[in-house]
């Protein structure tokens, strides 16, 4: 029923920002250099180069969040959400580490009773281990 369907939504967003959050922390453990977004201007883009001249990208297409890990491409929402506001900013270095503030904000496809979608912002702070 009802109860059961807001219970998804919410689990949906939950989980899918986890899954994002998660996999942007694994891949920067071993970041050498950020490319994108150059300054400490906020973008929508992720680019940033780890071991051995490996590049890894994050970045929107639609409603959908890709990540792009040596020219091949891997979708990290799931068709039950739709991510938005998306922004990727440099943050000042911790003690030398490269450390970048992420925001994006999920929104399930599935609606609440009367009709709202769950949608929540996210902001984590990820760095170089």
């Amino acid at each position: 029923g009802q109860a059961r369907l807001n219970n998804t939504a919410r689990v949906e967003v939950a989980q899918g920002a986890q899954l994002i959050i998660n996999k942007l922390q694994a891949d920067f453990n071993d970041v050498q250099s950020v490319t994108i977004p150059s300054d400490t201007n906020p973008g929508i883009t992720l680019t940033f180069t780890v071991s051995e001249d490996h590049d890894i990208s994050y970045q929107l297409e639609g409603d959908q969040l890709l990540r792009n890990y040596d020219g091949k491409d891997q979708k990290l929402t799931s068709n039950q959400v739709q991510i938005s506001d998306l922004s990727f900013q440099k943050a000042l270095n911790d003690g030398g580490k490269i450390t970048m503030q992420i925001k994006f904000t999920l929104t399930s496809i599935a609606q609440l009773s009367g009709g709202r979608n769950v949608s929540e912002e996210f902001q984590t702070t990820i760095s170089q281990r």
